[in-house]
């Protein structure tokens, strides 16, 4: 359920792979975190504040991981309701000028790579 929608998202795709080839699946996402955020530049190349907005009303500002300007990566190890948190980044994509959420989970010995776009 991924979608390479621009280059950024297939660099995200394949160092994500290369990672877990050399590292495996059952470390704290953290560290992937880090290592993403080291290969792009450090955590201020890759941390950003966004907006969250309805309409024109400011609603505050979000820290999220953003692998281009307009396009976020999550991290996460959701063993129970992946929906809802599905439904969370819909929500939270409708809100702010984001295009789309690269959504990688850890669930045991299931790995999911997702792209949820507005």
């Amino acid at each position: 359920q991924w979608r390479d929608l621009d280059g950024d998202s297939i660099w995200l795709k394949h160092i994500f792979k290369d990672l877990l080839e050399e590292w495996g699946v059952f470390l704290d996402v953290t560290l992937f975190y880090e290592a993403l955020a080291y290969f792009r530049g450090g955590e201020d190349a890759v941390v950003k504040e966004i907006e969250v907005r309805n309409g024109s009303r400011l609603l505050g500002r979000q820290k999220t991981h953003l692998i281009s300007r307009d396009i976020a990566f999550k991290i996460s190890s959701v063993t129970k309701d992946e929906r809802r948190f599905e439904k969370h980044f819909h929500r939270f994509l409708r809100y702010t000028s984001l295009q789309a959420i690269h959504w990688i989970n850890f669930n045991h010995q299931k790995l999911v790579f997702k792209t949820i776009t507005k």
